[in-house]
């Protein structure tokens, strides 16, 4: 069975020019509209329409039909109705563009308001901070993190990712920051913070998941106790340059249902002078989209380093980050003085 002949653009074009010349009806005109919106269904660029029309009045003297004035306008009515659809379709392009550039710099404005001013200074613990929005083409993501001083000399560290971008992802993300807070300075464990956070979450009634690693470095008794929601794993630097991925604490992300009504709280240790890296993961995506296993080859970029806090922020993104990445990047170090 043979297939069916492809119709000729111009003479289909042709065709309902003729018609529309002939009689002259706004039904007759629909048809230069339908044949525009065909041609940008198609990508079909405007000089190429435009081309159809010069052949298309071509093929209509060659068939004896005279271009008089009242012809010859209505030549131009039919092909500016064919041409609106194309203006249609810029002006909602433009529309559509310039919308995603406010959201995202409404977004950006959030995540500038909600996350830590500073990072404050803490006794004995080395601090140092990156965060690198997406490339200006995709929308802000819903990445945080925080530090807070407990009781006891210990501070509190947290680096959280709430999926999905846009505004409603950086609210979020505000939402659980000041909630995170507010468990730890009561004096909840991390396991227990993180069990909290899921029913808030669950009960915001907005169905975000999001990944979270909450830890509290105590210095005095050199160790690290972890709890972690789906997010990736915690890397330390011990002294001498080894590092190691920190497993502890691992549970489910946030947001599941069902959710978990119990969370892990585990403890590493962390002997002084070593580097604690968090991460979220911007950092590592484009490998894994590589299949590439991102957490192994930021232990390999660790291996060996010596430095402080801000040179491991350098060193991870001088090896790790490329040059345009389309998701938000935040990296928190913390090194416990030797």
């Amino acid at each position: 069975m043979s297939a069916a002949p492809v119709p000729d653009p111009v003479a289909a074009y042709a065709a309902a020019l003729e018609r529309y010349v002939a009689g002259g009806g706004e039904l007759d005109l629909e048809a230069a509209y339908a044949l525009g919106r065909q041609a940008v269904a198609e990508g079909t660029t405007l000089l190429a329409l435009v081309e159809q029309h010069r052949a298309a009045v071509d093929l209509l003297t060659r068939g004896g039909t005279r271009l008089g004035p009242d012809t010859l306008d209505a030549t131009f009515r039919f092909l500016s109705e064919a041409l609106a659809t194309f203006e249609m379709a810029q002006r909602g392009y433009w529309e559509a563009t310039e919308m995603a550039a406010r959201e995202r710099a409404i977004a950006l404005m959030l995540q500038h308001d909600l996350l830590p001013a500073a990072v404050p200074p803490v006794e004995g613990l080395d601090v140092a901070v990156r965060y690198l929005p997406g490339e200006a083409t995709s929308h802000a993501g819903g990445d945080w993190y925080d530090l807070f001083r407990l009781d006891d000399g210990r501070v509190g560290l947290v680096v959280g990712d709430v999926t999905g971008h846009g505004v409603g992802a950086a609210a979020a993300m505000g939402q659980l920051r000041i909630a995170v807070l507010a468990y730890a300075l009561a004096g909840f464990a991390p396991g227990d913070v993180v069990a909290r956070i899921d029913v808030l979450l669950e009960s915001l009634g907005k169905g975000d998941v999001a990944t979270m690693v909450y830890a509290i470095v105590d210095a005095e008794r050199e160790e690290l106790v972890v709890a972690n929601a789906g997010h990736p794993p915690p890397i330390v630097v011990e002294p001498g340059g080894r590092p190691r991925v920190v497993d502890a604490g691992r549970g489910l992300l946030l947001g599941l249902d069902p959710r978990l009504d119990e969370r892990a709280t585990e403890a590493t240790a962390v002997p002084a002078g070593s580097h604690v890296l968090f991460y979220t993961d911007g950092l590592i995506e484009p490998l894994e989209r590589q299949d590439r296993d991102g957490v192994g080859h930021l232990v390999q970029v660790m291996d060996g380093f010596t430095g402080t806090a801000e040179d491991l922020c350098r060193h991870v993104l001088a090896e790790l980050t490329p040059e345009q990445s389309g998701d938000d990047i935040c990296i928190l170090v913390a090194t416990l003085a030797p």
